[in-house]
Formats: C-alpha cells, sequence, structure tokens
C-alpha cells in the first residue's frame, strides 16, 4: 500500500473569504512540496496503480479543488504551468452554466489540453443545501424511488456534460461536504466513478489489488491552513522516511 495526501482547496484569489487563500501562499505551498520531494498525480495514476500495479512515483500527492472557481484559470493554472505540477478540479455543473464566478468550459479544455489539469464532477445541481437537502443526502420524508431518481440524474446529467464538453469520462466524485450514503456510493460506482472523495481530514492510502481502498478517500482541507504544508502532514500522519 501507499500513502497518498489528497489536499483539498477551493478558491485561490484575493477575495479574503474563508474559502479564498491568496496565489502566494498556494504557490508557496505547491513549491514547498517539491522542494520536499512530492511528485503530484492524478487520481487516474492511483486507480492504474491499485487495478494494474502500475508503479507510483515517489511520494506521490493529489491537489484537489472544488467547486469550479474562474480563479481556478487566473491564478492557479498559471503556477501549476510555472512550477510543472498536476492538479483536479471538481466541478459543479450549473456553477460552469449559470453563474460568474464559475470557469468556462473553454477555459477548462485549455487546462485539460496542457496535460496538467483533469476535471471531476461535483454534481450538476445539488450543491446548494435548499429546501432542507443538505447537498446528496436524502430528505426527510422523501420517498426512496424520487431520492434515487433525483441522485442518479444529477450523477449522469453532469458525468455526461463533461465527457460531451471535455471528451473524457470521469471517474472520481467529490461529494459535497463530503457526505454521502450508501445508496449515493452504489449510484456513483454503478455510472462510472471509481474513487470517491470524502472532507475527512487524513492521510489517504491506496492498496495495490483493493480497489476499496479508492472509495470515500480521506482529504486534508487546506483553505483555512496557511503555513507549513509539509508541518500539516506531519500532523495527520504521514510517514516521512
Amino acid at each position: 500500500q501507499v500513502q497518498v495526501p489528497v489536499l483539498m482547496y477551493h478558491d485561490v484569489s484575493y477575495l479574503g473569504h474563508g474559502y479564498s487563500k491568496t496565489p502566494e501562499i498556494f504557490e508557496k505551498q505547491m513549491q514547498e512540496l517539491k522542494n520536499a520531494g512530492f511528485h503530484t498525480v492524478f487520481f487516474s495514476e492511483l486507480i492504474d496503480y491499485v487495478e494494474n500495479g502500475t508503479p507510483l512515483p515517489d511520494k506521490p500527492i493529489v491537489i484537489s479543488i472544488d467547486d469550479g472557481y474562474a480563479t481556478n484559470y487566473t491564478y492557479v493554472y498559471p503556477i501549476l504551468q510555472k512550477l510543472g505540477m498536476k492538479a483536479e478540479i471538481s466541478i459543479i455543473g450549473d456553477a460552469i452554466r449559470y453563474t460568474n464566478w464559475g470557469l468556462s468550459w473553454d477555459q477548462i479544455r485549455e487546462m485539460v489540453a496542457s496535460g496538467l489539469v483533469s476535471i471531476q464532477p461535483h454534481t450538476a445541481a445539488l450543491h446548494s443545501d435548499a429546501n432542507g437537502r443538505i447537498g446528496m443526502l436524502k430528505k426527510s420524508g422523501e420517498s426512496w424511488m424520487d431520492y434515487v431518481q433525483l441522485v442518479g440524474n444529477d450523477t449522469r446529467t453532469i458525468l455526461d456534460l463533461i465527457t460531451q464538453q471535455v471528451g473524457v469520462q470521469p471517474q472520481v466524485f467529490t461529494y459535497p461536504h463530503g457526505k454521502s450514503n450508501a445508496m449515493t456510493e452504489a449510484i456513483v460506482h454503478r455510472l462510472g466513478c471509481k474513487v470517491s472523495l470524502t472532507t475527512k481530514d487524513g492521510v489517504a492510502r491506496v492498496v495495490q489489488g483493493d480497489p476499496s481502498s479508492l472509495r470515500l478517500m480521506d482529504r486534508i482541507g487546506m483553505d483555512f491552513r496557511n503555513g507549513s504544508v509539509v508541518s500539516v502532514l506531519k500532523q495527520f500522519g504521514y510517514k516521512f522516511s
């Protein structure tokens, strides 16, 4: 088995709200990882390791960025290019289509074509917490039939949208607020997502020959951690040889 920390970010900008981190801090943390010998990988490489035993580089790490802010293109992408590092961006379908803060498909396609960015689903329209629903969870009083249909339709919508717009079939599902249940897991897995992501702080481990090690993977939230990223990894039990 291999320890693979997954670092979770959201907005990298100068907005100054809770989930935003300045480009300078983000770049400093990425440079620190690089100096410490970490190699950024895509989830597809973790899948390949688990399923086929394809070796991973030394000290693999995943940079996982949620929601699909346009600032990921403005600030994150140039830093990835400068340092030769990769990131996974999980997009909310409605944010791309209907908001002014979301990425455009042209920006997404450009980043994917660079080989430095991979795009994953973060639901089409189930991240709003509207009408008493928390993310993808079942509402009280909702029938299981209606619930399964809703989650299935939403998941199919965002998977198809990414496949059509980017030309790549996503294999990773990022749960809003990291919240899931046995039914969401069954649905996203059946629709082709081999990896699912939580927001539970911890160092993930993937096990060769064990696909379940790709399910409900821990991620270390970096939004409010602006100091040394190596110190954060040590705090959560990463073993430095």
